[in-house]
């Protein structure tokens, strides 16, 4: 019961009063960037970080920035969701896929949007559940 009350007050917390999810107006949209995500430290120079070594050793990487580029899969993806809003996605790499939180990827769409290249600057969390995500810090859409 306490599941269903807390499902049902997200999906409340999360959808704006035309019935949409909220998209991210700030991010910009697919195509239109190819910066770098940037780090919280300036003096920080991050290289991409496979996704499969952050889910082979999540400890070792809890609560630290990391970076991390792939492939959108929005909705899609078939990997344990964490369930920290309505509107998390998922990106995949070579190595693996793994759930993104927080900021949003621009104005993809989580299905007809599928592939696009995605670089995610943002902090690895695991949830009670043992699944591990990224909160994200900074998010860019690249062609």
């Amino acid at each position: 019961m306490k599941f269903l009350i807390t499902l049902i007050v997200m999906s409340m917390l999360t959808i704006d009063a035309s019935g949409a999810f909220p998209r991210n107006e700030g991010t910009p949209q697919s195509g239109t960037s190819c910066r770098k995500a940037k780090p919280s430290d300036p003096e920080k120079d991050l290289e991409a970080l496979p996704i499969g070594t952050i889910l082979k050793s999540p400890n070792n990487f809890v609560n630290r920035e990391v970076l991390i580029e792939g492939e959108f899969l929005g909705w899609t993806a078939e990997v344990k969701h964490p369930l920290v809003t309505r509107s998390d996605w998922a990106l995949r790499d070579k190595t693996g896929t793994i759930y993104v939180s927080g900021k949003s990827p621009g104005n993809l769409d989580p299905y007809r949007d599928v592939g696009h290249p995605v670089q995610v600057l943002g902090i690895v969390r695991i949830t009670h559940q043992d699944i591990v995500y990224i909160e994200a810090k900074d998010v860019v859409v690249h062609q």
